[in-house]
């Protein structure tokens, strides 16, 4: 087998490195609880380079979710990203 030509391949799976669209977030955090897509706010730090649970408590917070029903929310938020995806 001949590696002359490989090259190197890297998977942004979280959008770090290339900022991804966020139409998957908003569509799964508005789900999880239960809030319009276009009631969705990102919060005013950035939302790449940590977890997606914690993204999406800020987020549902920013958009209006009690605190404690936001940090609750996580498993329907998991629920939610794999309908999504």
């Amino acid at each position: 087998m001949n590696h002359s030509g490989a090259g190197l391949v890297i998977w942004d799976v979280d959008g770090t490195l290339i900022p991804a669209d966020l139409r998957w977030l908003t569509r799964a955090i508005a789900r999880a609880y239960g809030i319009a897509e276009s009631e969705v706010v990102f919060p005013d730090k950035k939302v790449h380079g940590y977890t997606d649970e914690s993204i999406a408590v800020d987020t549902a917070i920013a958009s209006g979710v009690d605190p404690s029903a936001a940090e609750a929310g996580i498993p329907g938020f998991r629920q939610a990203v794999a309908a999504v995806m």
